[in-house]
């Protein structure tokens, strides 16, 4: 096409060749642009060195075009061999006479030189003769002395010459005469030696390739390039079809010649060079080798030689053109001989690449397309290449686009003063990067000043490098079919300390099937197995490990306590055999609470821990010893414990693989407390880590101290708890020490105190000795004769001295107080707030810069409300997902009219149909009409309808949800009837109807009048005009004619009616059905005589009534009074025949009654689309709830008759359903109707109806079918007899054929089957009968039989036997009736109370008593049974204790008086 031969047509530009082109393609585009397009017209030229590949390449782009391969070298064969023999023909001519020429001027010249040769040889004869010596005598010495030598010398040239005399004799057939002159042979063409000479310069000829002109190559070409198109044409392909030239042109003048035609027929429309890029490598010089027959291998030298020969100027000769090999070359060694074919290659490439250069010059100058394509591949990569090289030119290509294009182009106002929308008409990946999302799955949102336009729509691009790939591949990054699929989910979550970052991220994750990832916690679990002890402050202050200074050294009990009970629970929970693995994620931790309930992860970690220390014992290591951190520990330990910021390194080996690795990337995850810094947002959008959108929770300061308070302060006073403890303890233990201290005092007093005693009590005794010694008596004899009492250990008391205490004040500094407590730790939270909300504040700046999309929420509300608001700012991301990349645009219904009209958008499979209120379940299509506003909405290249402007919002907010939904189902027009009597509110109901669904609403005036306006000329009008002009009613059969005629409009086809008040009277109902009118629903509403009246006043009395009408008390009474009389039999009519009249209360609000209505009508619109989808696709479908009569279900009954297929074909059974007259379970399949017995058969029949009808049915119905058979039909038969002797065959199979299992059949229970009467012995055997007939027929009788029974009077019998045959049912009842009540008459002893009991009881259930006296005695019987129960009632509510009135229950001094009244009457009054 051509530039100035162009046309735009919806949106584009298409380029003709010719202005008569351009003139079809205005008059009528449509045909060169609808599908099916013609096939490409691939016109291929394809050239290139030897062994290239072009032959190969050929073949598969002819396979690949449906084109023709044209080889020159076999078209111009006929015409080589004619140019090959004429020029043979024309040497051979042209040798003649020049060897002629030649051999005669040779045989004169060889007869001159052997008439010399004669003349010297007879001088040297006639010399050798003087000196003696003849012929072949050897020569004597003369006499003057010549030497021997001399004469040798002469016998030798004698000899020459005669040898080439002979030669020239023999060679040219010289004869001579007889006087010995020279006879010259005669020369003609036939002699040897012209013949010799023509012969080898034909050889030559032959051998030499004739040079074809291009004149006669392209007359050969044109004439296969004719034959292709009359192929094409026979086929009925296109008539240009394609071809492909197989090596031609190879010159200039060849390629000149092609494109000189004036009708460039010869023109093709790409030429292929295939270039050898790998010269120096030798890929061709291998191939050759390759395919040499048998193959050779090149060595390097042999390729070296090559390459040097081909490096020398070439030395042209006029048979080959190519100069031949040096001699020295020839003589190299053998080892780097080049074979011959080798060689010749070689020579030809140089040919090939000396015409190349001129060649590519003037293509480059047509219009052709040149494309060179490396032939050092294999064939599917060349293919691959020839084929995206040549269609290149038939895709898009993506273009560049700079953003002040957008600010060049005029903006368009809407004068509608709609809010603005995005005009720039983005790509399918929307302002995302495209390259970024196909290599790594990650929304990296592009750079509006790095873009491109594909398509018409805009890319954006987040480095130029993607902007580079994308336009060399635009096919590769932007999908021209189906949206592609998002990313999973990736979110970060933000915020202060007790903002709730954790609560509502696993709640969400939870939620979304993501995973958590806590940045703080994960970082502690990286390095928490090397380090003892937290020395840093944790994320988690539930976490938290205990600060050092809290324990003592008086708590040794306490941690050993401890660590015994951690090692038992690692060896009830087997923790001890578990990998530390488990414990390194918080998944694993999870886990093991989950394993083992009532178990923290703490404790699972002490457990590990001493589990740890018992292994680095055993292996001889210090287990408190600090292991080595790697360079990755060690910076993470340091971010922690000194709150630095992690280099970018660090961060890559973390952070970097959750977006690229398994499982979470591909089910996403919520980042929490990550970024924490500007540094770490850069750093995620410099490697490209994306999050879906960044969530920062806000807290107020007020808000967080309260919530961060009562756990700081509970462990502040468990701190202070665990202080005054220790204290305590102190104090004790100072006290036992101050208690042993005393009592050792004490007995170290005792101690002396007692050695005293001692020391007193010897001096005393030694005195007495010394004193008897010398006769003395002492003075105080009976003082002393009294012994000193002994000390005891309690008289011992220490002196105020040595009580005196001198420890040291165990009070130390004063002890915090809790509201200093509180008051510090407010400040602290305050202070780590502030510096937190610094940090978010600087990172929201970062995060506005770097385009990641940030989610505000505020989190000082309830945890519920804060993820509710969340979820709702989320639903972009989460709930809409799938539709992140779909793009839709709101246009006004008339701009959507325009554009379907001409062909510029096409029309959804939903057609006017409202995919939301698809979804919603609705059947009936939105009503669009003059007036009414649509919202129409363009996605792709379909226009979809919306019924209101939130279904446009939904539908724009996530429209894949929408076109997931199945097509639309056929529309079905409403026909229903409303009736009732006057004031009930019909027309209400029914004008209601028309207004939202454009129904048509139809009274019988209404329909007359109409009739009248719109065919006032008609017959029908005319004769209405005559009664109505005699003040008569219309006749019903008028009345009902121009309803049918007001029915046939199209609006009424399509949408449907509604009859208002009609009909009335079971006339005008077959009037009519005559005429095909059936409504599918008529709704009858109920309303009260004194209601319609009470209606009828508050009418006449309204403010808004402009004109009196017919509605007085008098007339309203007529009009019911008419409605009640006919509306029974038109009830009853409709409820036998189509089963269609639904009764409504009409009493009820307008809003019930039109919500009753749209169910009723949903409801039978559902039950016909689903029987019209069904039907179209040659399914079984329900029939109820359709009209179908019962006739007509008669009358196409399938071939199973009234009897259940499913039932016959699973369990062998005659289920009959005649009893079912409703319908329910019908359905219908290959145009007949088939009974079904229940809902689990319909819905069986419904899945796989072939299944159970002929010819792959397993069973079908019998021929002889069973037949229950009432008393007088068996009396009309006599005397046919009872088969089966009158026993039941029943319950003789079903009794195992047993003896006791014969049991004679009742006359009410007679079966006739296979013209015999089985009597059974009740309902139940005889269904079991009814359904497996051949089941019990065939049942032999067996040789014995019980006797016959004879009727006996039972007065007759004894009166045990009487009583067992008449009452003995009866008495048994009461008796089990009375055990079981245990009855207690007041006042009355056990025994009269049973026999009360049992007497009502009989009486009560006397079945021989009428029923007026069965009834007063089941009231006795009751009243007895009360009066019983007063025992009980006031023996539970009565003790010892006396209650008062207020606390007795309500009716206790009811039964109390009623129990006292008892007392006077014992026993009830008969």
């Amino acid at each position: 096409g051509k530039f100035q031969f162009s046309v735009s047509y919806l949106g584009k530009i298409y380029c003709m060749s010719s202005d008569e082109n351009l003139k079809k393609f205005m008059e009528n585009p449509r045909p060169y642009l609808l599908p099916p397009q013609p096939r490409i017209p691939a016109k291929i030229c394809i050239i290139g060195p030897p062994s290239a590949g072009k032959s190969s390449l050929c073949k598969v782009l002819r396979d690949h075009y449906s084109a023709a391969l044209l080889d020159m070298n076999d078209l111009a064969a006929e015409v080589r061999e004619n140019e090959q023999k004429k020029h043979v023909d024309q040497v051979r001519d042209d040798a003649k006479v020049t060897f002629l020429n030649q051999i005669r001027e040779q045989i004169q010249n060889a007869a001159q030189i052997v008439i010399e040769s004669r003349t010297r040889r007879a001088m040297l004869a006639a010399e050798l003769a003087e000196d003696g010596e003849l012929d072949d005598a050897p020569p004597a010495p003369t006499e003057e002395g010549e030497s021997e030598e001399s004469n040798i010398e002469k016998m030798a040239q004698e000899k020459e010459e005669l040898e080439k005399e002979n030669d020239l004799i023999k060679k040219f057939g010289f004869t001579f005469d007889e006087e010995g002159q020279i006879i010259l042979p005669e020369i003609t063409e036939d002699h040897p030696l012209v013949r010799e000479q023509v012969e080898r310069v034909t050889v030559e000829a032959r051998n030499h390739e004739v040079e074809i002109s291009p004149e006669m190559y392209c007359s050969v070409l044109e004439d296969a390039i004719r034959g292709v198109i009359t192929g094409h044409q026979t086929k009925g392909d296109p008539e240009f079809g394609g071809w492909i030239l197989d090596n031609f042109p190879l010159t200039r003048d060849q390629w000149t010649m092609m494109t000189e035609r004036a009708d460039k027929l010869l023109t093709p429309d790409s030429f292929i060079i295939l270039n050898d890029p790998d010269v120096e490598s030798g890929t061709l010089l291998k191939r050759w080798a390759a395919i040499q027959k048998p193959p050779i291998t090149l060595t390097a030298s042999q390729i070296k030689a090559v390459e040097k020969k081909k490096a020398k100027p070439p030395g042209e000769k006029a048979g080959d053109g190519l100069a031949p090999l040096d001699e020295s070359e020839e003589q190299q060694d053998a080892k780097d001989q080049v074979p011959a074919s080798v060689e010749q290659r070689v020579l030809n490439r140089k040919a090939f690449d000396r015409e190349k250069p001129q060649l590519e010059a003037i293509i480059k100058q047509s219009d052709v397309e040149l494309l060179t394509i490396d032939c050092n591949v294999d064939l599917e990569a060349m293919k691959e290449d020839a084929v995206k090289k040549l269609d290149n030119i038939f895709r898009y290509k993506a273009v560049d686009y700079f953003s002040y294009e957008e600010e060049e182009q005029e903006e368009e106002e809407d004068d509608d003063g709609e809010e603005e929308v995005d005009k720039r008409n983005l790509g399918e990946t929307r302002h995302f990067c495209p390259v970024t999302l196909h290599e790594k799955n990650v929304l990296w949102p592009g750079d509006h000043e790095i873009g491109a336009r594909y398509r018409e729509k805009i890319y954006l691009f987040s480095s130029p490098e993607n902007k580079t790939k994308f336009l060399e591949n635009p096919e590769k990054y932007a999908p021209s079919g189906a949206p592609l699929p998002p990313p999973p989910i990736r979110l970060c979550i933000l915020g202060p300390r007790s903002s709730g970052k954790t609560e509502q991220g696993r709640a969400l994750a939870k939620k979304l099937g993501l995973f958590h990832i806590s940045f703080h916690k994960f970082l502690e679990e990286m390095i928490i197995p090397k380090v003892k002890a937290r020395a840093w402050e944790s994320d988690h202050e539930e976490e938290a490990a205990p600060s050092p200074d809290e324990g003592d050294d008086d708590e040794d009990d306490e941690e050993t306590k401890a660590k015994k009970a951690a090692l038992e629970i690692a060896k009830n929970t087997k923790a001890v055999d578990l990998d530390d693995s488990l414990l390194m994620t918080p998944s694993g931790k999870e886990h093991l609470v989950r394993e083992f309930t009532d178990i923290t992860v703490a404790q699972f970690e002490k457990a590990l821990q001493l589990r740890r220390d018992l292994i680095a014992k055993r292996e001889g290591k210090d287990p408190d010893a600090e292991e080595v951190l790697t360079d990755l520990e060690e910076a993470v330990h340091s971010s922690l414990v000194e709150g630095e910021a992690l280099p970018p390194e660090i961060l890559e080996q973390i952070v970097v693989s959750w977006w690229t690795e398994n499982p979470f990337k591909e089910t996403g995850f919520i980042l929490e407390g990550f970024p924490r810094t500007p540094q770490e947002a850069t750093f995620m959008t410099d490697s490209g880590l994306f999050p879906d959108a960044c969530i920062v929770l806000e807290i107020e300061d007020e808000d967080a101290g309260d919530r961060q308070l009562p756990k700081k302060l509970q462990k502040w006073k468990n701190k202070m708890a665990k202080k005054l403890a220790r204290r305590q303890r102190h104090m004790e233990r100072r006290r036992i020490k101050k208690e042993k201290e005393r009592k050792k005092k004490i007995n170290e007093k005792f101690e002396e105190l007692k050695a005293e005693r001692e020391m007193r009590l010897e001096e005393r005794r030694k005195e007495k000795e010394e004193a008897a010694k010398f006769g003395e008596v002492p003075e105080s004899d009976d003082e002393e004769s009294e012994e000193e009492p002994e000390i005891q250990l309690k008289d011992v008391v220490l002196s105020d001295e040595e009580e005196e205490d001198d420890d040291d004040d165990l009070d130390g500094e004063e002890d915090e107080t809790e509201e200093e407590a509180v008051d510090r730790i407010r400040g602290e939270i305050s202070d780590r707030y502030d510096n937190d909300m610094q940090v978010i504040s600087q990172l929201q700046n970062s995060l506005e810069d770097l385009s990641i999309y940030r989610i505000v929420v505020d989190a000082s509300r309830k945890p519920k409300v804060v993820f509710y608001s969340l979820c709702q700012q989320l639903r972009s991301i989460t709930v809409f997902r799938e539709s992140l990349f779909s793009q839709c645009l709101a246009v006004r219904a008339r701009q959507a009219n325009e554009m379907l009209a001409k062909g510029y958008k096409q029309s959804s499979r939903f057609g006017r149909w409202d995919p939301v209120l698809l979804e919603e379940g609705c059947t009936i299509q939105p009503y669009q009409a003059p007036g009414r506003l649509t919202y129409p909405v363009v996605y792709r290249a379909h226009t979809y309808f919306m019924s209101t402007l939130e279904n446009r919002q939904k539908f724009l907010e996530n429209p894949l949800r929408y076109l997931k939904l199945s097509s639309p189902p056929p529309v079905v027009p409403v026909k229903l009837a409303i009736v009732g009597p006057p004031k009930s509110g019909k027309s209400m109901l029914a004008r209601r109807l028309e207004r939202d669904h454009g129904i048509v609403c139809l009274s019988s005036g209404e329909a007359v009048r109409q009739f009248m306006t719109q065919f006032p000329s008609s017959s029908l009008t005319k004769e209405m005009e005559t009664h109505l002009r005699a003040g008569v009613t219309l006749p019903d059969a008028l009345v009902v004619e121009a309803i049918e005629k007001i029915m046939l409009s199209q609006r009424c086809q399509t949408r449907g009616y509604v009859l208002d008040g009609f009909p009335n009277t079971i006339e005008q109902v077959k009037l009519m059905t005559e005429l095909s009118i059936i409504p599918v629903q008529i709704i009858e509403l109920t309303l009260s005589a004194k209601e319609v009246h009470w209606r009828g006043t508050a009418d006449r009395h309204s403010p808004d009534r402009a004109l009196p009408l017919h509605d007085s008390a008098p007339i309203l009474d007529v009009r019911l009074s008419s409605y009640k009389r006919n509306i029974d039999v038109v009830r009853s009519h409709y409820q036998k025949e189509h089963r269609n009249w639904h009764v409504l209360e009409g009493s009820r609000s307008k809003w019930w009654l039109n919500d009753q209505c749209a169910k009723l009508l949903h409801e039978q619109l559902k039950t016909a689309q689903d029987y019209l989808v069904k039907r179209s696709v040659g399914d079984a479908a329900s029939i109820f709830g359709l009209c179908v009569t019962p006739k007509e279900c008669q009358h196409r009954l399938g071939e199973f008759s009234h009897y259940c297929p499913v039932s016959l074909a699973t369990k062998h059974e005659l289920v009959d359903c005649s009893y079912e007259t409703t319908m329910k379970y019908t359905a219908e399949y290959r145009a007949r109707y088939y009974k079904l017995a229940g809902p689990k058969e319909l819905e069986m029949f419904l899945t796989d109806a072939h299944l159970y009808v002929s010819p792959t049915a397993p069973h079908m119905l019998p021929e002889s079918l069973p037949k229950y058979v009432s008393k007088a039909e068996v009396k009309q038969m006599f005397p046919k007899e009872l088969a089966f002797k009158g026993y039941c065959p029943v319950t003789y199979i079903h009794g195992n054929k047993r003896y006791e299992a014969l049991t004679p059949g009742s006359r009410d229970h007679v079966v006739l089957y296979d013209d015999e009467l089985f009597s059974m012995l009740d309902d139940a055997t005889m269904e079991m009968f009814l359904r497996q007939p051949w089941k019990y027929n065939r049942t032999p009788l067996p040789a014995k039989l019980p006797p016959a029974r004879v009727a006996q009077d039972v007065t007759s019998l004894p009166m045990l036997g009487y009583m067992e045959q008449t009452v003995a049912k009866a008495i048994i009842a009461a008796m089990t009736s009375c055990s079981d009540f245990k009855p207690k008459y007041p006042y009355v002893n056990a025994h009269k109370s049973a026999l009360l009991y049992v007497g009502y009881h009989l009486k009560a259930h006397n079945p021989k008593a009428t029923e007026y006296s069965r009834e007063k005695y089941r009231k006795k019987l009751e009243k007895f049974k009360e009066h019983c129960n007063l025992i009980k009632y006031l023996g539970n509510n009565m003790n010892r204790r006396y209650k008062p009135e207020p606390e007795r229950p309500l009716d206790f001094n009811f039964k109390m008086d009623e129990f006292l009244a008892l007392k006077s009457f014992p026993l009830p009054i008969h």
